[in-house]
């Protein structure tokens, strides 16, 4: 019973640790994006 209760909190530090690295790279591709975007707005205005 004790195995299985160790898996379970493996498995959900594993979820956790899954989603937020997902949800920084996402916030990292959106902060690229955005740069990417005011580069290329300077680069039309100018």
């Amino acid at each position: 019973m004790a195995s299985l209760s160790l898996c379970e909190d493996s498995y959900r530090s594993w979820r956790e640790l899954a989603i937020s690295s997902y949800c920084e790279q996402l916030s990292l591709m959106q902060r690229l994006r955005h740069e990417v975007v005011l580069l290329h707005g300077k680069v039309l205005c100018h």
